[in-house]
């Protein structure tokens, strides 16, 4: 799940968390029911200016920083984890980056995606001599991404 979006018009308002978090529990039960075992999660707002499906939000209309939005997708995996519909849910530092016996070619390629993208400018830059991280996909902010994992 790359991008998400939502817009304040639900009424009552108190009420969106609870029901975006079930759609998405729905969603993440509906292909585990269908075989998947693994569901790769981006959780990184957009930039001031920048949506990613609705355009036009209202102005009033704030956007959650990097913790919050990780801990809503945490809170919802969470639950996720209550009603047995995902395992363990960690990261891809966790997974992928913290331990040196593992190489890059272990990381999922997530084709179209932000991070393939930006592995790649970074590893052009590595390869011109740079030795710096490329801003990458038009200067996006670097996303997190939290994985749920079906036992």
């Amino acid at each position: 799940i790359s991008y998400l979006d939502s817009v304040h018009f639900m009424r009552p308002r108190k009420l969106r968390t609870t029901v975006y978090h079930e759609i998405l529990i729905a969603y993440l039960d509906y292909v585990r029911q269908k075989g998947y075992v693994t569901a790769h999660i981006w959780a990184c707002p957009p930039l001031k200016g920048d949506d990613y499906i609705f355009y036009a939000k209202p102005e009033d209309q704030k956007t959650p920083r990097d913790a919050r939005l990780k801990q809503w997708y945490i809170d919802m995996l969470t639950e996720c984890q209550k009603r047995s519909i995902a395992g363990k849910v960690t990261n891809m530092y966790d997974l992928y980056f913290s331990n040196y016996k593992i190489d890059a070619t272990a990381v999922p390629y997530l084709e179209g995606d932000y991070f393939p993208g930006e592995a790649e400018n970074i590893i052009k830059d590595l390869k011109e001599g740079n030795g710096k991280k490329s801003s990458g996909a038009g200067g996006k902010k670097k996303k997190k991404q939290t994985k749920a994992k079906n036992n």
